[in-house]
């Protein structure tokens, strides 16, 4: 019986053993390119890549058809897993994994921790739209819906665009001192989305 076409990638001088069937999992990928031509032939037998051995056994692992996601504790022992996926998904773009980037893109999107900024302008200064403003923690942020909800600070109808957030609501502080009602600040609340 002869022996099944397998293909080898080495990286780091960690080889990693791959069949056709594993190669047609990602049937766009650089891989198939690299190592079949347009009729399904084999022209190279090895690729040498220079990455992190940890991360291509994971990519192995997906290629033989198992789930890699949702991500263990330490699967790359020294990379948070929001670093092990975002390094697994630049590698699934840089090869053409499509399959893969799909899949880690709806676990980096629904794993990602909120973030939260809070943008000030005091009194009548011009907005300056290419301020993001400063980060916030989630308590604050929810110290400061809970301020506006059950307090008479005027709402505030700007709308500011900051990329990756989205406005949750925006608000006036006036000074009441004088006869006149005068805006000392402007604040404006962002959740990342």
């Amino acid at each position: 019986m002869a022996r099944p076409e397998t293909w080898s990638i080495i990286v780091d001088d960690v080889r990693f053993r791959l069949d056709r069937v594993q190669l047609y999992l990602e049937p766009s990928s650089y891989l198939v390119n690299h190592f079949l031509n347009a009729q399904g032939q084999s022209t190279r037998t090895e690729m040498i890549i220079n990455g992190e051995p940890a991360l291509w056994k994971l990519i192995q692992t997906h290629l033989r058809g198992y789930e890699i996601l949702p991500l263990k504790d330490g699967a790359v022992p020294y990379l948070s897993k929001e670093a092990t996926l975002a390094s697994l998904n630049t590698i699934a773009i840089s090869y053409g994994f499509a399959n893969l980037q799909r899949k880690l893109q709806l676990e980096i999107t629904t794993t990602r921790p909120k973030k939260y900024r809070l943008l000030v302008r005091p009194g009548n200064i011009p907005w300056d739209t290419s301020s993001i403003g400063f980060e916030i923690s989630k308590e604050a942020f929810e110290a400061l819906i809970v301020k506006v909800a059950c307090s008479s600070l005027s709402t505030s109808i700007v709308k500011i665009q900051v990329e990756g957030y989205r406005q949750v609501v925006a608000w006036a502080e006036y000074d009441e001192s004088t006869n006149e009602k005068m805006l000392t600040k402007t604040y404006v609340l962002f959740e990342s989305l």
